[in-house]
């Protein structure tokens, strides 16, 4: 989910970089990467609210280690939408069994505070970490599906 200010892109964009960057390090991506994984590359689908935004918006700096798709874009709206387009994935009968989701907010590019941008961080890294990962494919638990 990507939000985006008409009055301050580029802090916008500077959040997404550095949440493709701090995903491109993160373990899922170095533990499920296309040669060990023996798929192409991770795909990372992405929504847009604000500014419009043009089919293939973060093809520049989408790491090569990533797919990454624009799903849609809203000029206004809120996490609902992404919500839906990740409720759909999910329970489609085309989702593969084994398939991780993981969903990702660039907290701070609405209120931009210093707590915000160490949230997002924090939140990314927890989504994205061994222990996370490991919690869910393990399926140790049954009634636990993320993190």
């Amino acid at each position: 989910h990507i939000y985006r200010s008409s009055s301050d892109f580029h802090s916008g964009m500077q959040i997404v970089e550095e949440q493709l960057n701090q995903v491109q390090k993160s373990f899922v991506a170095s533990k499920l990467s296309p040669q060990k994984m023996k798929t192409k590359k991770i795909s990372l689908f992405y929504s847009t609210v604000g500014v419009d935004w043009s089919e293939g918006a973060l093809d520049h700096i989408c790491p090569p280690n990533l797919d990454c798709h624009h799903i849609a874009n809203q000029k206004l709206g809120f996490e609902e939408a992404t919500l839906k387009h990740l409720h759909s994935f999910c329970s489609s009968h085309k989702t593969p069994e084994k398939a991780t989701v993981i969903y990702l907010h660039n907290k701070g590019s609405l209120t931009d505070e210093t707590y915000n941008h160490a949230f997002r961080r924090g939140l990314t890294a927890a989504a994205t970490s061994e222990h996370c990962f490991k919690a869910i494919a393990s399926n140790s638990n049954p009634n636990a599906s993320a993190c």
